[in-house]
């Protein structure tokens, strides 16, 4: 019987050192594979979060200056006023001499925001014991309401003249209602007036005169301005003469040369808040020095609410900038993200194509090992038949000889 061929070196070589170090090698860079999957997956899913974050933006101010907006009522409420205080003018004065058609005894008046509209609507007469004794005629080229005598009271007062040798009232009571543009009608009023005629004109004092036309026509109510002009101006001229004339305009001129508007409410303010400061300084030679500092104040509070309004744009405008800039960042960051990103996805992609090829070569060494292990279990249990059979042959022969 033959003995079992022995291995060559090179067989031995792969068997002992080369398929070894493979399998290391192979266990090394599984290792490493599955490293670079876990990191690629875990890389790509932080990346991925990192994309979605917004940058911290500032927050941008308004630029525009706080106002208030509670809506003023009153001239609501003035405006939706009917009209009021209608009442009669007389300007016919002592009648000394015969009546005509073309006299005229007066005119009607009434206070309205609105304004009364034109003749013949602005007034009605709505009776009156007297109503017969006049009529109304159009006054001011056609716009307002005039009264004059009817050819009844023409008659009367004209056979009275005759036989008087003193002077004589006539009273009138008329009713007398309103209407102002919008059409909206005053309460009916009784007016009475009365009209003295006679040889001669009665000479009546003057206090008496200026205390009828001032229940005949009431003052016009003065304005705030027009009430701080007039306290500036009499503080030059209390006796409101030539001079309380020349302070009451260079007063009222005072909004214009300071650059403001003269209805604004805060030069206003600010206005009646200098005068009361100065008030007990302000004579002839203060008061122009007076003007100049309220101008200098108000164009130094102008050019103070300039500043604030412009830092307040260039506020917002900075934060503005800055926020664009932190966009332009995050967008130049979130594109280095997805760089990366991919970068990790691609490792990760290779390492599991890398791991099953690794797992592809560990079961190839994984099978030459077992044929390797097959061989040396075929050639150790040949070497045990040639070792068996060769101790029969030699016992045998050792018998043979002993026989001879």
């Amino acid at each position: 019987m033959m003995a079992p061929r022995k291995p060559s070196f090179l067989t031995r070589l792969q068997s002992n050192v080369i398929l070894p170090i493979g399998r290391t090698l192979f266990v090394i860079g599984a290792f490493g594979c599955l490293v670079g999957i876990v990191g690629g997956l875990l890389g790509s899913g932080f990346l991925t979060m990192k994309m979605q974050e917004m940058p911290d933006q500032v927050p941008v101010p308004s630029a525009e200056v706080q106002q208030t907006f509670n809506l003023e009522l009153s001239p609501i409420d003035r405006l939706m006023q009917a009209p009021a205080n209608v009442r009669f003018i007389s300007t016919i004065g002592h009648i000394d001499r015969p009546l005509t058609q073309a006299d005229v005894l007066g005119y009607f008046a009434a206070d309205t925001p609105n304004g009364l509209t034109k003749y013949p609507d602005d007034f009605s007469i709505l009776g009156g014991e007297q109503a017969d004794m006049v009529r109304r005629i159009p006054l001011s080229r056609g716009q307002r309401s005039g009264l004059a005598p009817s050819d009844k009271f023409i008659e009367r007062i004209n056979e009275l003249r005759e036989i008087l040798s003193a002077d004589d009232k006539a009273a009138i009571k008329i009713v007398v209602a309103a209407r102002d543009i919008y059409g909206r009608y005053s309460d009916p009023r009784e007016i009475e007036f009365q009209l003295t005629f006679g040889p001669t004109p009665p000479q009546e004092p003057a206090e008496t005169k200026n205390e009828a036309a001032s229940t005949a026509a009431p003052a016009r109510r003065l304005t705030p301005l027009e009430e701080l002009v007039h306290g500036i101006a009499i503080r030059i001229d209390p006796e409101e003469g030539d001079r309380y004339a020349a302070a009451n305009k260079r007063a009222m001129d005072a909004p214009r040369r300071c650059g403001a508007n003269p209805n604004d409410p805060t030069f206003l303010a600010s206005y009646t808040r200098a005068f009361g400061y100065a008030k007990d300084r302000i004579d002839q030679t203060t008061v122009e020095p007076f003007y100049i500092g309220l101008c200098e104040s108000w164009n130094r509070l102008v050019a103070q609410n300039r500043e604030a309004a412009q830092a307040a744009r260039d506020k917002r405008n900075a934060a503005i900038r800055q926020n664009q800039s932190l966009e332009s960042e995050n967008l130049l960051m979130k594109a280095a993200t997805f760089a990366m990103r991919e970068v990790t996805l691609y490792v990760a992609g290779v390492s599991f194509l890398s791991f099953l090829a690794i797992v592809v070569g560990l079961a190839t060494l994984a099978n030459e090992n077992h044929a390797k292990r097959q061989r040396e279990m075929a050639e150790a249990a040949a070497r045990a038949a040639v070792r068996a059979y060769a101790a029969e042959n030699g016992q045998g022969a050792n018998e043979g000889r002993n026989d001879g």
